[in-house]
């Protein structure tokens, strides 16, 4: 009896090492890759699109059998630039080419996405739109989970987007208003020069550089001449 027992203990974990390499294996096969839309840097309030690929280059159905609550699932989610703390938004859409995509509610909020079974070959698509209101991490991976709070990670797609700063018109603002529509448009001052000017434009912007509409790299300086006595 004993030595029954043990055989069977011996086949089962044999079962489990086997099934263990055979997934291993099948995950290796797997690429996961995102591209974002448009490229950095980005102004503030364009909406960014990201499309994230997952391909199986094996040569079996991926994952090679279903293990239930613990299949391999894509989950997303927004931070701030290098940072773990969310942005003032989430996102406005999540589209996967198969599956569904479900919101989590999780800190920061999250997105998983359940694709099923991936064919050989073939490729599935998850389009994520966020409107861009700071520069972010868009934290994307491929995961699988034997409980809420025991994930393993099996491929990383991970995209970071820059917002730009966008020039807008400082000409005749205070320079207090000037600094303060700079931050708003993720910009800020750079030298300022004084220069002679009639009462009415002492303390007001004459003239800046770059003008207003330039794109420059988050946080770009806007030089700014200013009336004076």
């Amino acid at each position: 009896m004993l030595h029954t027992t043990v055989r069977l203990i011996a086949l089962v974990l044999l079962a489990s090492l086997v099934a263990v390499s055979t997934a291993a294996a099948a995950d290796r096969d797997i690429a996961l890759t995102t591209v974002q839309s448009p490229p950095n840097p980005v102004a503030p309030g364009q909406t960014v699109t990201y499309t994230t690929t997952m391909t199986n280059n094996g040569t079996e159905p991926y994952p090679p059998e279903s293990l239930g609550p613990s299949d391999p699932f894509v989950s997303m989610f927004l931070s701030k630039f290098r940072s773990d703390a969310a942005p003032p938004n989430n996102y406005s859409s999540v589209t996967p080419s198969q599956g569904e995509c479900k919101p989590q509610a999780t800190r920061p909020p999250s997105v998983d996405c359940f694709f099923g079974v991936l064919q050989p070959g073939a490729t599935a698509t998850f389009v994520s739109k966020v409107v861009a209101q700071v520069s972010m991490e868009n934290r994307i991976a491929l995961l699988t989970c034997t409980s809420f709070h025991d994930c393993g990670t099996i491929k990383v797609a991970d995209a970071d987007t820059i917002l730009a700063c966008v020039v807008p018109k400082l000409k005749g603002k205070t320079v207090a208003a000037a600094k303060r529509a700079l931050k708003a448009a993720n910009c800020r001052a750079g030298s300022v020069t004084r220069r002679k000017a009639r009462a009415s434009k002492r303390g007001r912007v004459l003239g800046q550089s770059p003008a207003a509409g330039t794109k420059l790299a988050s946080g770009g300086k806007v030089a700014l001449v200013v009336g004076k006595r």
